[in-house]
């Protein structure tokens, strides 16, 4: 599985497990994409939640964008 999609999959965990949240912070995706997939790298997983995975940011070279950011800095699907 790759990062992004273990990033996708951990944040819709997050919400199905937290229906009423608006957003989760960077860390607790990264917690639970942890959990799902213990073999990943640190610094690729955070480069994913900070750049490639982000909808608001340019395609910098991936084009994933599958987060949007809450004015709050939580991110959601």
């Amino acid at each position: 599985m790759t990062v992004a999609d273990t990033v996708w999959i951990a944040t819709k965990i997050l919400h199905n497990e937290q229906p009423g949240a608006a957003g989760f912070t960077r860390d607790s995706i990264a917690r639970k994409a942890l959990e799902l997939n213990p073999h990943l790298n640190r610094a690729t997983l955070n480069m994913h939640l900070t750049a490639h995975c982000l909808a608001w940011k340019p395609a910098q070279p991936s084009t994933l964008r599958m987060l949007s950011q809450n004015a709050d800095g939580t991110l959601r699907l």
